[in-house]
């Protein structure tokens, strides 16, 4: 009798359950939980998909008792708001445009006349733009920061509608708070120079000019950048000068050569009236005194790497030989591959009454790969590497009444000779090109 009763109460549970899971949320339920603008939309769609013919005056009743009843509220809660509340007003002007959009050019439309005809799109834009204009309007603007939220706001109503002089308003607070940051800037610029930090006073000129530039110039901001920046390029070019005289007269490596030549040639460029004194023969002089020639004689694909590692500033790479070089990079290889070692073997296996027959199939090879890296000249250096890379698969294959459990299968992989020769190079190169650096570092120390 319990089990009965059990039984007939999971079914009651199990009913109900699935009454709730096909129950279909109604307009009603919406507005009275504060949704709005969903109770509408529901209501709204649910006369569309019957269609115009089997459109009532019972759904038409509806919808009209629905709409006024969301107009009223809205229009009650623009009453009870503050003059000030500005953000509010919006969110519910644009809820009426959203009321407005949704239930405009429909074939009910013309029942909801009370509320199009009294809200339409140009009414609550141009109600839309007079809170983003009574908002910036409230704005009492002092500094750059209170005229840019103020310039903001009119735009924002300007970009809905031209309401009364928004556009002239917008314009007005953009410009003053453009000067006032322009003007920022530029007494940045006057102070910086007065501490003769002419780089941060170009800067400040810059941006002040930069600032100002869509409604004009000003004042002297950009004759004023352009000067302090030829007095700090001048600065560099006199320091550059200097320290490039400083190396050469201690100059005992050709790298001293060229990090003398970098600092003449920094202030023939850098100087903003053409060539600094003579930085510009200076430069060239020691540049050739600091020159290194490599020659790479490389073979293996490697060779553009190789040179991309060690060319530099003053370190020029050939792979002609009949170039006079101070270093010489030579690297080879040699490949020693072998398939040798495989073996096949039959062996006779039984199932029951009956023979059958197993072969196994050995494959291995080997490749050793080795490479001779050998710099001679102003420095020396020799070193070998080796790799060996090898594989092996063995292959199962069955012939006659084999058991049905016994299948043709194989472990292991065997690789082809340029797939072992691949894998060796790729490591031999990251081997390479790790002592590479090493010499490229040795080589620039000369």
């Amino acid at each position: 009798m319990e089990v009965k009763i059990m039984r007939n109460l999971i079914v009651v549970l199990l009913m109900f359950w699935l009454a709730s899971c096909s129950h279909t949320r109604t307009y009603e339920e919406a507005y009275n939980e504060g949704y709005y603008l969903q109770s509408i939309n529901i209501l709204a769609l649910n006369i569309e998909q019957k269609g115009i013919a089997k459109f009532k005056q019972e759904d038409a009743e509806h919808l009209r008792n629905l709409v006024n009843r969301v107009m009223v509220k809205y229009e009650a809660d623009l009453a009870d708001s503050a003059a000030n509340d500005y953000e509010d007003k919006i969110s519910t002007y644009n809820k009426l445009m959203e009321m407005h959009d949704r239930l405009s050019n429909q074939f009910y439309s013309p029942e909801l006349s009370f509320f199009l005809d009294k809200y339409t799109s140009s009414k609550l834009k141009q109600d839309i733009a007079k809170v983003y204009y009574d908002q910036a309007n409230s704005i009492v603007a002092k500094d750059s920061e209170s005229y840019k939220k103020k310039a903001e706001l009119y735009k924002q109503g300007l970009d809905i509608y031209d309401y009364k002089d928004i556009n002239a308003s917008y314009k007005k607070a953009n410009n003053r708070y453009l000067q006032l940051v322009a003007q920022e800037y530029y007494k940045i610029g006057q102070q910086a120079a007065r501490k003769k930090d002419y780089h941060q006073a170009a800067a400040a000129f810059n941006k002040a000019a930069e600032v100002y530039s869509p409604i004009g110039h000003y004042k002297d901001s950009e004759k004023l950048a352009n000067y302090y920046i030829k007095i700090f390029k001048t600065q560099i070019a006199i320091s550059s000068y200097a320290e490039g005289e400083q190396i050469a007269k201690k100059a005992s490596s050709r790298a001293d050569y060229r990090n003398a030549a970098y600092q003449y040639q920094k202030a023939s460029n850098t100087y903003p009236n053409g060539s600094y004194r003579d930085a510009s023969k200076k430069a060239e002089v020691y540049a050739e005194k600091g020159r290194i020639t490599v020659y790479f004689n490389v073979n293996g694909g490697m060779q553009s790497r190789i040179m991309d590692a060690i060319r530099d500033q003053g370190i020029v790479t050939t792979t002609d030989d009949s170039n006079a070089s101070q270093v010489n990079v030579r690297l080879r290889f040699d490949e020693n591959y072998s398939d040798q070692g495989g073996s096949v073997k039959n062996e006779t296996k039984k199932n029951g009454e009956k023979d059958y027959n197993l072969k196994i199939e050995t494959l291995m090879n080997k490749i050793t790969v080795t490479a001779y890296l050998n710099v001679t000249g102003l420095i020396s250096y020799d070193k070998t590497f080796r790799v060996e890379k090898n594989s092996m698969q063995v292959n199962y294959s069955y012939t006659g009444d084999k058991p049905s459990y016994e299948f043709d299968h194989q472990d292991g992989n065997y690789l082809q000779q340029y797939q072992l020769t691949q894998e060796a190079k790729n490591e031999l190169e990251t081997q390479i090109m790790n002592e590479i650096s090493h010499i490229a570092q040795d080589i620039k120390r000369l």
